[in-house]
């Protein structure tokens, strides 16, 4: 009877532990409303044709930081790059100290030609990587949009 209370114990003692390391990790998660680093990563591919692309935040952030022109970019700013066939090109967000980011896109093709070609969109939250999506841009001649739009993964 006194080897089983021991062994009983230990097991209690054994979960005991387990449990008080897997409920620690739960403090390493953003919490709804907490300020959070993100990153945006944007890697766009023209295969045939070139395209525009326009992205729009909308943040409480302290700052966005746009690595394609080097500069700090504003809330609500309208910012655009383009992408010529058979390029390949990455656009890194940084968006310090948010509790909210929502960005939206419009991809267009600027030209009868139209264009095709792909996105690989990737949310960094707090240095850790929190999602990605691919997917393929196909629009047939100029005039036609394809959108997209991501809200921060912690909401």
């Amino acid at each position: 009877m006194n080897m089983e209370k021991k062994i009983l114990w230990s097991l209690v003692a054994a979960l005991a532990a387990v449990l008080m390391v897997s409920c620690g990790n739960g403090d390493n998660l953003p919490k709804e409303g907490s300020v959070n680093d993100y990153e945006y990563i944007f890697t766009v591919t023209a295969e045939k044709g070139e395209m525009h692309i326009f992205y729009t935040f909308d943040t409480d952030a302290k700052e966005i930081l746009w690595s394609e022109e080097h500069r700090p970019i504003a809330n609500k700013e309208k910012t655009f790059t383009n992408i010529k066939e058979g390029e390949t090109k990455t656009y890194t967000f940084r968006i310090k100290e948010a509790k909210r980011v929502s960005v939206k896109g419009e991809v267009v093709a600027p030209n009868s030609m139209g264009t095709k070609g792909s996105y690989q969109f990737e949310e960094r939250l707090n240095g850790k990587k929190a999602r990605d999506k691919k997917e393929a841009i196909e629009l047939e001649h100029n005039g036609v949009t394809q959108s997209f739009e991501f809200t921060s993964s912690s909401l």
